[in-house]
Formats: C-alpha cells, sequence, structure tokens
C-alpha cells in the first residue's frame, strides 16, 4: 500500500541511542543520520546512511542459527566500530542478533499494569502486545484474521462444518489458546498462548468489540 506495513513477526525492538558505536559514541550521536539509498549484493539490499561525513552501509540476511539474521555493517571511517562484545578495528563490523521463540513472547517489559478492564487500556495492551503487528483493524487482510468489525459476526473455522459466533467467549479463547480454533485460511501455530490476567484479556475483548461499533 502507500502507507508502510509491518510484515513478519517482530522480535526486536529499540529505542533511545543507537547500539552500534564509532570510537566509543553511538553513531546517533554523531549528528542526524541521513539516508541515502540501497543497492543489491547477490539479492541481499545493503542499505547507506550516513552521519557526521562518515557513510555506513548496513546488511541483514538469514542466518543459520534458528530465529537468527546476521549484520554487515562497513564504515568509511578507521576508527573501531561496536555491538555489544562485537568488536572491530577495521572498517567492517559483524553480528548476529538472535531473537526467542515465538511462543515465549508475553509483550514488552514496560508494558502498564492495569486495574479496571476498559476499551483504552485494551487499546494500549494490543500495540503493547505487537497484536497490531498481525491483527489489522479495518478490515485488510493481514498476516492472522482482521479484528475489524469481527465480533458479532460468524467465522468459519478448519474442520467444522458451521460458522462459529465470535462472541465474548470465542474471543477469550482465542487470545487464551490460539490454536483451539484456527480461522480458515491462516495457518495453526502462528500465534502464542497468552497467558494474561483476566483483567487485560476482558479488556483486549472491549477493544476489539469497540471496533464493531458504528463510528
Amino acid at each position: 500500500d502507500y502507507v508502510p506495513r509491518l510484515v513478519g513477526n517482530l522480535f526486536w525492538k529499540a529505542a533511545g541511542a543507537d547500539p552500534i558505536e564509532l570510537d566509543g559514541k553511538s553513531i546517533s550521536q554523531l549528528g542526524p543520520r541521513v539516508y541515502t539509498g540501497y543497492h543489491l549484493e547477490k539479492g541481499v539490499p545493503v542499505f547507506e546512511y550516513q552521519a557526521a561525513g562518515v557513510s555506513f552501509a548496513l546488511s541483514l540476511k538469514p542466518s543459520t542459527t534458528p530465529l537468527s539474521c546476521e549484520i554487515h555493517l562497513t564504515s568509511t571511517s578507521d576508527a573501531p566500530m561496536r555491538w555489544g562484545n562485537s568488536v572491530s578495528k577495521t572498517r567492517k563490523l559483524n553480528f548476529t542478533l538472535t531473537g526467542k521463540p515465538l511462543e515465549s513472547y508475553q509483550g514488552y517489559a514496560g508494558a502498564k499494569k492495569i486495574t479496571v478492564a476498559s476499551i483504552d487500556a485494551g487499546s494500549s495492551l494490543f500495540n503493547q502486545y505487537g497484536c497490531i503487528a498481525c491483527h489489522t483493524t479495518d478490515g485488510s487482510k493481514g498476516h492472522g484474521p482482521s479484528l475489524g468489525k469481527l465480533a458479532g459476526t460468524r467465522v468459519e473455522i478448519e474442520g467444522l462444518d458451521q460458522p462459529v459466533l465470535a462472541d465474548p467467549a470465542y474471543l477469550r479463547e482465542s487470545i487464551k489458546n490460539p490454536n483451539a480454533k484456527i480461522v480458515k485460511g491462516y495457518p495453526p501455530n502462528y500465534m502464542p498462548p497468552y497467558t494474561l490476567p483476566d483483567l487485560e484479556v476482558e479488556s483486549l475483548v472491549l477493544y476489539i468489540h469497540s471496533l464493531s461499533q458504528p463510528e
């Protein structure tokens, strides 16, 4: 679309200063980072940007280690580069990012605790737990079924002859045990079974119901 969308599983999220250091300083401390383009090397995109007169080229490709990707970074500076424990005194730095199994994901550590179930709390949890990465709220197709105008409709389920009603009980079950009823056209074992407090589950249910209300 015209508006960018997240495709795939979100397994790494960062904020604050750029973790890549040049001569002991975060790249983001050198000055504004300016994206200058990309090129392909054997089909792999290499992204190019500049900061304080230094040019950088970064590529990502799948790793042989499960749930990992390899990152290769080069710069035009002779200063040493670092990412965590990976240090290079040349103009090249290679390191690997490794994520955790999807089923172990239980949201970001900064998720706020709630004391009363509400639509607003459900909206916040929907973003904090990364639900938005797979479930759209406007009816458009995503990696998981859209939640837009879902509540109160009938949903076709794999292995069942008759569709089921998307009532609160169905929504609760789908959050706690996603494999209980697989929506036709979507794979099993894709969504992790979240172990959430009842207030959070109820807030998510309220939020999903709100997406079916007339504007």
